[in-house]
C-alpha cells in the first residue's frame, strides 16, 4: 500500500496553475544528501577554514545552506517564487536561507510599471513616477526614494490602484534604511510577509569583508593577470554574461567596484609590478571600508556564495550566465561551486479585454470618422472591457477624409493652397479626435498584446489569493522534491528532511529560516 506522504501533492484550481517555472531543482536537493566536494583535481583552495567560517556566519551550525538573490526592484512574482522555493527548501531540511541582495548594480528602481485602462479602452503600460537621487551611483550607495507623491494616475482598477498604495505606504514606513536597495527589499518583503514570511536580504556590498570574502582577495592580490585571463577564457561559454577584463603590461582590470555614497562606482585595476603584499593590503583596507569601499562584480558575487552555500537558486538568466562562474572558479581557484536550481514564474494579471491593438488605435487617430472611438463601441462606452473597437482595412477613408485628401492632391505642390488645404484636414481631424475623446496611439513597443502578456508586474499588483495560492504552488513543489529524492541520513552521510513521522515539512512557525 502507499503512503498517503508520498502521494503526489494535488494541483490547485488557481491562477498559478501552469504557471511555475522550474528546472534542476530535484539534481539540487539529490545533492543535498550527499556528501559536498570542495576542490577538484586536488588544486589548493584559498578558502578551506574561510568556507567554513562564512557558513557560520551565515547560517551557524544548522543544516544546508540554500541562496539565491536579485537587484533591488519592485519584484515580479517570478522573483518572489526564487525567494519561496529557496526558504520552503531551507526549512524542510532544517538549513537557513540567504537572499542575497545585489546592491552595487546602478540603475534606477522605478518608475513603478503598472497597466491603465485609457479612456478608449486601449490597454496600456504607463510608470509611477518615483524620486530617486543620485541615479548615478549604486542603489546600495543612494539614499531612500520614494513613489510620487501625487500617487498613481486616474482610471487605474481599483486592485491595481490598491497595489500603488501598498507599495507607496511600504517605502514610507522604510524611509529610514539605510540605503535604497534596502529600503525597497524591506518593503516588498513587508507586503508578502502575511503569506510568505522572508528572511532579511544580505546586501552583495558586504560580501568582501565576510571571511571567503578577504580570502579571495588575497588570491586576486596575489595573482591578478591569472584571475584576470581565467575569467576572460571562461566567458567563452556565454560572451553575453559579461564584459572581458583588460589585462595590460602595467595594471591588470579585476572583477570588483570601487563604490561610495552618491557618486558613481569605478572599475579597479591593480599593478602587476607591486609586491602583491601591497596589493593585498590596500584591497583588505578598502573592502571593509564604509561608505566607501569594495564590491565584487556579478560573477564574483555568486562565486561567493555559491563557495559556501549548498544550493543557489536562481532565475532564467542567472540559471544560463552562472555556468561562466562555474568553468572560473575551476580553472581559477580549483574550486567545485555549489550547484544550481532555476525556479522562476509566469503570472500575468487578469486584464480582461485586451482593447484595440496598436496599429488599430493608430488608424483610428489618423481617421477617427471610419476608425470607431465611443460611437463604435455601443451603449456600453469605450471603457467596457468587452466593447471592440475595429477598423475596416478594406472601406478605404471616411467621406471627410477622401475629401480632405483630394483637396490637398488637387493644389499645386509647395502652394500656399496645398498648404491651407493639408492644414484644413488637420483641425478637422483635431476637431474629430475631441468629439470622441481619442487618445494618442501608444508608443511603438507597447502594443496591448505585449502588455497584456507581460509577466514582470510587480507582486503586490495581484490579488491576495493569487499570491497565496503562488505560496502554496512553491511549498507544494518543495515538498514535492524532497520526497522524490529524500534517503536516509545514514545511507548518505547528508542531511535529512527536518520532517514530522507523516513525511511533512515543520511548519514556517517553528523553522522561519531566519
Amino acid at each position: 500500500m502507499t503512503d498517503p506522504a508520498d502521494e503526489p501533492s494535488p494541483r490547485l484550481d488557481s491562477p498559478i496553475d501552469g504557471a511555475l517555472r522550474l528546472e534542476g531543482l530535484d539534481d539540487g536537493v539529490e545533492h543535498l544528501f550527499a556528501t559536498r566536494p570542495t576542490t577538484t583535481g586536488g588544486t589548493a583552495s584559498p578558502f578551506g577554514d574561510a568556507r567554513e567560517a562564512t557558513r557560520r556566519l551565515w547560517s551557524g551550525d544548522t543544516g544546508p545552506l540554500i541562496a539565491t538573490g536579485h537587484q533591488a526592484t519592485f519584484r515580479h512574482p517570478g522573483i518572489l517564487a526564487k525567494d519561496l522555493v529557496a526558504n520552503g527548501l531551507a526549512n524542510a531540511l532544517g538549513g537557513r536561507t540567504l537572499r542575497l541582495l545585489v546592491d552595487q548594480d546602478v540603475h534606477p528602481i522605478g518608475p513603478l510599471q503598472i497597466p491603465l485602462r485609457a479612456s478608449s479602452g486601449e490597454l496600456r503600460a504607463v510608470g509611477v513616477a518615483c524620486r530617486e537621487p543620485h541615479l548615478d551611483a549604486p542603489t546600495g550607495r543612494r539614499p531612500p526614494m520614494e513613489l510620487d507623491p501625487e500617487g498613481p494616475p486616474a482610471g487605474l482598477s481599483r486592485e491595481i490602484a490598491a497595489g500603488v498604495d501598498a507599495i507607496g505606504e511600504a517605502l514610507r514606513r522604510e524611509s529610514e534604511a539605510p540605503s535604497a536597495a534596502l529600503q525597497v527589499a524591506a518593503a516588498m518583503d513587508a507586503l508578502v510577509e502575511g503569506v510568505a514570511p522572508l528572511p532579511p536580504s544580505q546586501p552583495a556590498t558586504e560580501l568582501l569583508s565576510t571571511p571567503i570574502g578577504l580570502a579571495t582577495l588575497a588570491a586576486i592580490a596575489e595573482a591578478p593577470r591569472a584571475c584576470a585571463a581565467t575569467f576572460n577564457e571562461a566567458l567563452a561559454l556565454d560572451p553575453r554574461a559579461a564584459r572581458p577584463l583588460r589585462i595590460e603590461p602595467e595594471r591588470v582590470e579585476v572583477p570588483l567596484w570601487w563604490i561610495g555614497s552618491n557618486r558613481p562606482r569605478e572599475r579597479v585595476h591593480l599593478d602587476p609590478r607591486e609586491p602583491a603584499a601591497q596589493r593585498l593590503d590596500r584591497l583588505r583596507d578598502a573592502a571593509v571600508a564604509l561608505p566607501s569601499g569594495l564590491a565584487p562584480r556579478g560573477l564574483l558575487m555568486t562565486g561567493l556564495v555559491r563557495s559556501a552555500a549548498d544550493l543557489f537558486i536562481h532565475g532564467r538568466g542567472g540559471w544560463r550566465y552562472d555556468r561562466v562562474t562555474d568553468r572560473w572558479f575551476a580553472s581559477w581557484l580549483g574550486v567545485a561551486l555549489a550547484p544550481m536550481a532555476m525556479v522562476s514564474a509566469d503570472l500575468r494579471l487578469p486584464l480582461g479585454d485586451i482593447g484595440p491593438t496598436r496599429e488599430e488605435t493608430r488608424r483610428r487617430w489618423h481617421d477617427p470618422e471610419n476608425a470607431g472611438g465611443r460611437d463604435a463601441i455601443g451603449a456600453g462606452g469605450a471603457g467596457e472591457l468587452g466593447g471592440t473597437i475595429g477598423w475596416n482595412r478594406s472601406s478605404g477613408p471616411s467621406p471627410s477624409k477622401a475629401h480632405d485628401l483630394r483637396a490637398i492632391a488637387a493644389a499645386p505642390r509647395g502652394s500656399a493652397a496645398r498648404r491651407e488645404a493639408f492644414l484644413a484636414m488637420h483641425r478637422r481631424l483635431a476637431l474629430q479626435r475631441r468629439d470622441r475623446d481619442l487618445d494618442p496611439p501608444p508608443a511603438r513597443g507597447s502594443d496591448p498584446v505585449a502588455i497584456a502578456g507581460r509577466r514582470d508586474w510587480a507582486y503586490p499588483l495581484h490579488a491576495a489569493r493569487t499570491i497565496s495560492s503562488l505560496a502554496e504552488a512553491c511549498e507544494r513543489a518543495v515538498r514535492d522534491s524532497v520526497r522524490r529524492t529524500r534517503r536516509p541520513a545514514a545511507d548518505t552521510g547528508g542531511v535529512s528532511p527536518a520532517t514530522d513521522p507523516a513525511g511533512r515539512s515543520e511548519s514556517r512557525a517553528t523553522r522561519s529560516g531566519r
